[in-house]
């Protein structure tokens, strides 16, 4: 007598999309949160790593150019030591450098506590970096 029409169904309902759009935004809200910090940590971690490589490349010079070792250059930046001194990472175009320089007493004297400071601007926020060491101001082969 009656006979029943079986009806099948494709495709979505507007409310199973609206709940997949849903999901989908908490999902790409939580990306964001977590990319956006990460991304600024990876950015000043790149920095302070090229700041590094210049104090050292600060101090490297020192060691290879024991003459420049010496209380006149107390305070002074690589850029006044030395004229060719052109090694600056280009992502750190503010950066600048202070050496200090202090002779050790006594038996000692033959040795420099040098510590190079490199200053530098993240946006609105300075940043600073001090690398030490001693250097021996005598040259190799020679006995004193």
């Amino acid at each position: 007598m009656f006979a029943l029409i079986k009806l099948e169904e494709h495709g979505l309902t507007l409310i199973e999309v609206l709940a997949v759009l849903v999901l989908v935004a908490l999902l790409a809200s939580t990306v964001v949160v977590v990319y956006i910090p990460a991304n600024m940590w990876l950015q000043q971690a790149r920095f302070e790593t090229a700041a590094i490589f210049y104090a050292r490349s600060i101090l490297e010079n020192l060691r290879a150019d024991k003459d420049k070792v010496n209380a006149g250059n107390q305070g002074k930046s690589a850029d006044e030591i030395w004229a060719d001194h052109k090694y600056k990472p280009a992502q750190l175009s503010d950066l600048t450098s202070t050496i200090d320089i202090e002779k050790r007493p006594g038996e000692l004297s033959h040795l420099f506590n040098v510590s190079v400071t490199v200053n530098w601007t993240e946006g609105v926020k300075s940043r600073s970096l001090v690398l030490k060491t001693v250097i021996n101001s005598k040259k190799k082969g020679l006995d004193d």
